[in-house]
């Protein structure tokens, strides 16, 4: 619940993003990108076969 209300104050500009993240290289980015895709194409193939 403490989320929500720091969440709603972030939201109209009276508090902090109360979620950390790390934001990623663009290269790390690109490369997640791609890893998500190639796994996706496998399990599709997995699927419906060859």
């Amino acid at each position: 619940m403490d989320t929500m209300i720091k969440g709603i104050l972030y939201f109209f500009g009276l508090g902090k993003n109360p979620i950390e993240w790390e934001p990623k290289d663009d290269y790390q980015a690109l490369m997640s990108d791609w890893e998500n895709i190639g796994r996706d194409f496998q399990n599709a193939l997995a699927n419906y076969g060859k």
